[in-house]
Parts: structure tokens; C-alpha cells; sequence
């Protein structure tokens, strides 16, 4: 299906080339859902701003809702755009490319709220840059990459030893940050400076040049700590993600690193959704390197034919105008690699070749990025080389932790190489870090599997089920969903995701599934084949 878009300033909605006309009800309430991506938003909600001081049926909703649906070309079974949550209301889950910059429109990334809906700022100051600001003769004007300064933690307590552990924490996450080569992180010294007294978020950004800080609090109770962190992009005055975390003083270094862990795995995906929807704002011809980028990564997680080949563009893009980096080689080698995987080449070895030499390219001009090892070991996935997979993927979260998709596609490998229990550890790692990532339908399906094969195939089923029901999930998933289901029991289920996946892709078989997926384990590959089989895949 081609990708939907939006041109709110000139109130127009289209699919890939073709306009599709919205009655002003329609193109209001979509609009309203784009505001508050991920919120569960009530009727009452929807009728308070779409028909203010109109007395109207809820019925008509649902009607305008039906007409949404058909306009984007969704499904009610499974969403790609508009979730319906039965008795409580609706819920926007996907992205649409809006082709001009929008003046009251606030992209918010922040995780699912089920609260009522918030006003949102004045978007057009997501892409303002301020002033420069001129300290001793340095211009401290924002830098071309995105830039972060994380404050000391304050402590609210009055025990020395509690400040201890804030400054530990908070120096943990500055390094942890400082790992994502991508980042521009300023250095503990400076940042320490405003240790004590009153703050003012915006002006100490403006002080350090940054655009995002990240700021916490923890408060001590016995041997229990619960630590709150937040971040804001201090140009758009907008809080982009904050959480509580909560543990036990007994082995503090182990709590400091799993909470810096998890503080900086939550940045770092929410600093690059971040970016990634502000360059879909920027015209194209106004696009640096790291914006082509951005542009070419959204494009690329909407996994279909017409988003890769505007993935390759932006890629090839961003490295005409930044012929140093490295990792939009690392995206061209994943788009050659998606093609592959999902079958939509004619010349599946030329293709698959393609993705190995821009992943060597990615890592010779930066043999130290994480994203360089990533690419090159999911490429050894495809030519069923997994202890070199293995090794590249390994390699990639050693030199970033905190790298979500890297630690998904070690789980990826290992659960290929039979090592379940090692597989599922990285998996929920890469959950936790990024709980809203694009490829949450992949790693739902690695965990799921795994439990299968561990025979706990009710869990299994149900991962699977979600998964599917994910806006971006592939066709793939589906044969996985119908694996678990079988192996569960769930007969009726089985054979109805198997329906599906052949309305979708007629020739699939068994032979593609492995083709995919290389279970290295006879007696894995058996049992699942057994499971296709017995739901109506052809061998």
C-alpha cells in the first residue's frame, strides 16, 4: 500500500501519488489523532473538539472513523493507523508523512498516555534554532547534530551518601550517552556547574548550546530508592518522555547501572524519534546529512517496496552531503537486507552482496559505530553464518549497551543458533530499552518463539497475536503468529493467519519461512514446520 500523507496547511490527504478527497469532519478528526499519537482518546474527547457546542450521536464517530479507515487503506482487525480500544475509544498508532510544516500541530513521542488529551505548543518551534548565544568569545549556537546535557540528579535527601550515588548515576548516563557517536553530549564538567540552586532548564541549555536535557530526581527511603528522569526539548519547551524507576540500595552498582541503562536506552530512541519527525517537516531541498537520514529511517521502518526505495534516496542523499558518515551506509546495507528477507527482489545475491559492502564501507569509515557491526552482522544472518553474526552483533552492543535494535538482533541470532534462554535475556533487554520501537513486532516474535520451543505456548500465541496487530508488522509475522497458535492449540486461529499470509504473499511456503528464518536446531526447525504445516502451509 502506498504511504499516506498529509498536507495540513492546505487541508490535503493522499496515498503515495494519489489525492484522496476528506470531507472537513473527517480531515478534522484525523488531524485531532495525529495530535496525540499513541493516546487513548475518549468519544466525549473526540466530539468536544471535532464538534464543539454540537449536539451529535455517537454514532457518527464511528462512521467518520469507517471513513478513515478506508481512506488510509487500514483494517479494524489489525490497524496499521487507527486502533479502536471497545467501550473507552480510539487510539492514532501510526505515522503519516506530513508534507508541510504545521502551526499548531505538536508531533509528540512521548509512550501511550490513557489520559485525557493535552493541549499541544506551537509546533513551529520544534524547528526554530535560537539565537546564538556568545560566552567568552565562544558561539555556543546549537550544533548540525542533536545535542543533550544531562543535569545532576537531585537528591532529596540530606544523607551525603545519597549525593554520592546522584552524581554516580548521572555521570553513568553521560557516559552511556557519550556512546551514541551521534550524540553531542556535554561533559560532566560543565554540566556540574549547575549542581546546586535554583534551575532554569531553558537557559542552562542556552548556556551549554544543547537542544535536549535530561534532568531526575531520586528520593531514598530505607534500603528502596526511586529515581524519576525526564526529557526536554528545551527550543519547543516540550517534555518528551520522563518514568520512574525503583530498587534496592542492597547492590547499588548493579541498580546505578541497570537505571542509567534504561535512562539512556529511552533517550536516545526518543531523541531519534524526535528528529526523525522534524526532518519530515523540513522541505527536501533544506536537508542536511543528518536530516536525509532521518527522512531516509522513517521511510525505511514502514517496511514496503515504495518505503525502501525512498529509504535508498535519502540514504544516498544524506551521503552526498555528508560523505564521512557512516551510518547512512549502515541504513543502505539494511534496505538491501530487507529486500532480501522480505523477498522483493529478483536478484536475491547481487542484492544480498550490496548489503555486505555498504556495511563494510559503514564500518572502514567508522570501524567504532555500533549501527556499522549491526548491519554487517544481520547481513551474515541471511547468508546463515551465524557465529560471524553473532560475533559482528556482539561487538555492537559492547560498544553501545544501550543500542535497542542491536540488542534485538543478537536475540534475533541467538534464537536462530538455539540458545533460547540467552536469546530471550537480549530480546526483553531491547523491550525495556526501547518499549515503543518500530521493530516491536520482531521482537515480540523472537520472544515468542523462543517460549515456544520452551513449550510455554500460551504465552507464546498471545505475543504473537500482538505482534500482528503492531501498524508496521510484515507478512512474516504472520506465519509466526500461525506457528505459535498451532503449537498452542489454537487450531482455528492457526489456520486463520495462515489465510491471511497467503491472501498476502500466494507462493509462500515453508521453504521461504526458513529462507528467512535459519533455525539451526533439527529438531526447532522440525517442530515449527510441523506447526506450518498443520495450519496450511505448503511445504
Amino acid at each position: 500500500m502506498n504511504a499516506p500523507w498529509l498536507d495540513v496547511k492546505a487541508e490535503r490527504f493522499g496515498r503515495g501519488e494519489q489525492e484522496i478527497a476528506l470531507r472537513p469532519k473527517a480531515f478534522a478528526l484525523l488531524r485531532f489523532l495525529m495530535e496525540h499519537p499513541q493516546q487513548l482518546l475518549s468519544k466525549d474527547e473526540i466530539l468536544a473538539q471535532v464538534w464543539p457546542d454540537t449536539i451529535v450521536a455517537e454514532e457518527l464517530i464511528k462512521d467518520y472513523i469507517r471513513q478513515l479507515r478506508q481512506a488510509l487503506g487500514d483494517d479494524v482487525k489489525t490497524p496499521r493507523f487507527i486502533e479502536t480500544v471497545h467501550g473507552r475509544g480510539y487510539r492514532f498508532v501510526g505515522v503519516i508523512e506530513l508534507r508541510q510544516p504545521v502551526a499548531t500541530m505538536v508531533l509528540n513521542v512521548s509512550p501511550p498516555a490513557e489520559s485525557s488529551a493535552r493541549p499541544t505548543a506551537d509546533a513551529t518551534r520544534l524547528f526554530e534554532k535560537p539565537p546564538p548565544v556568545i560566552a567568552d568569545g565562544l558561539d555556543l549556537s546549537l550544533p548540525s547534530q542533536p545535542s543533550v546535557a544531562v543535569l545532576p540528579f537531585f537528591v532529596l535527601s540530606s544523607d551525603p551518601a545519597h549525593g554520592l550515588i546522584c552524581d554516580g548515576l548521572t555521570h553513568d548516563v553521560i557516559t552511556l550517552l557519550g556512546r551514541a557517536r551521534w550524540l553531542f553530549v556535554s561533559a560532566r564538567g560543565s554540566v556540574f556547574q549547575f549542581n546546586s540552586g535554583p534551575r532554569d532548564t531553558g537557559d542552562i541549555a542556552r548556556k551549554l548550546g544543547v537542544r535536549y536535557v535530561v534532568e531526575g530526581s531520586a528520593q531514598f527511603a530505607g534500603q528502596r530508592v526511586r529515581v524519576n528522569a525526564a526529557l526536554t526539548d528545551t527550543v519547543a519547551s516540550n517534555q518528551l518522555w520522563a518514568e520512574c524507576f525503583e530498587g534496592s540500595l542492597d547492590d547499588i552498582f548493579t541498580l546505578q547501572d541497570d537505571i542509567a541503562a534504561a535512562i539512556v536506552g529511552s533517550v536516545e530512541t526518543e531523541i531519534e524519534q524526535a528528529e526523525r519527525q522534524r526532518t519530515l517537516l523540513t522541505p527536501e531541498d533544506n536537508l542536511d546529512a543528518w536530516s536525509a537520514y532521518h527522512r531516509g529511517c522513517w521511510h525505511m521502518y514502514q517496511f514496503t517496496p515504495e518505503g525502501y526505495d525512498r529509504a535508498e534516496h535519502f540514504f544516498k542523499r544524506s551521503v552526498e552531503l555528508g560523505p564521512n558518515s557512516a551510518r547512512p551506509l549502515a541504513g543502505l546495507s539494511f534496505v538491501q537486507w530487507q529486500r532480501v528477507f522480505l523477498d522483493i527482489c529478483r536478484d536475491r545475491d547481487g542484492y544480498l552482496e550490496r548489503a555486505f559492502d555498504y556495511a563494510w564501507q559503514s564500518l572502514a569509515l567508522d570501524p567504532r559505530d555500533p549501527l556499522g557491526h549491526w548491519a554487517l552482522g544481520r547481513a551474515f544472518i541471511l547468508r546463515q553464518d551465524l557465529p560471524q553474526a553473532i560475533q559482528e552483533l556482539e561487538t555492537s552492543v559492547q560498544l553501545n549497551p544501550s543500542f535497542a535494535v542491536g540488542q534485538y538482533s543478537l536475540s534475533f541470532a541467538l534464537m536462530h543458533a538455539g540458545e533460547a534462554e540467552t536469546s530471550t535475556t537480549n530480546v526483553i533487554k531491547a523491550r525495556r530499552l526501547s518499549p515503543y520501537d518500530p521493530l516491536r513486532f520482531a521482537m515480540l516474535c523472537v520472544q515468542a518463539s523462543n517460549l515456544a520451543l520452551q513449550d510455554d505456548t500460551e504465552q507464546a500465541a498471545e505475543l504473537t497475536a500482538k505482534a500482528v496487530r503492531q501498524p508496521n508488522a510484515h507478512y512474516h509475522i504472520l506465519a509466526y503468529a500461525a506457528f505459535c497458535h498451532a503449537m498452542a492449540g489454537r487450531d482455528e486461529a492457526a489456520r486463520d493467519y495462515i489465510n491471511r499470509l497467503k491472501a498476502s504473499k500466494p507462493d509462500y511456503s515453508c521453504i521461504k519461512f526458513f529462507q528467512a528464518f535459519p533455525y539451526q536446531q533439527a529438531d526447532h526447525a522440525q517442530r515449527i514446520r510441523h506447526a506450518l504445516q498443520s495450519a496450511g502451509l505448503p511445504d
